[in-house]
């Protein structure tokens, strides 16, 4: 195999571990440390910020978000998604935390906003999410 096709082939597997590496898991749903963690990390993330989280904008709100999870070391995208599964005879105090975080982003705004806020899958988590919040 010439010299190249092995240097293509390497920077692919380079990339893929890199992808790998990169993926961080689901908050733990229902444990009083991972909200405390999360707690911890909202204070850092918005210590960083020119105004409180509730001035942003709902894609600065998004993002703020995001950034809270991955300084905890968890993914939002997957935690929304965790969150939309459980079934509404397990949600805790603990849940019902969590779901007020992962649905910040989102406060007031219409079916409309809330579409050209989220991707695909997130926006699929995020209304299952808002029915079982609102039971």
């Amino acid at each position: 195999m010439p010299l190249n096709r092995w240097f293509v082939i390497i920077i692919l597997f380079a990339g893929l571990i890199a992808c790998e590496s990169d993926h961080r898991p689901s908050a733990p749903l229902g444990e009083r440390a991972a909200l405390e963690n999360l707690a911890n990390a909202y204070e850092t993330v918005s210590e960083q910020l020119p105004v409180s989280p509730s001035g942003l904008t709902p894609q600065g709100k998004l993002k703020f978000v995001q950034a809270v999870f991955e300084q905890a070391g968890y993914d939002f995208t997957a935690t929304a998604q965790s969150l939309a599964q459980t079934s509404p005879e397990n949600v805790s105090r603990y849940h019902l935390d969590m779901m007020e975080l992962v649905l910040l982003p989102n406060q007031g705004l219409s079916d409309q906003a809330m579409e050209d806020l989220y991707n695909a899958p997130q926006l699929a988590s995020i209304k299952a999410i808002k029915t079982l919040y609102a039971r």
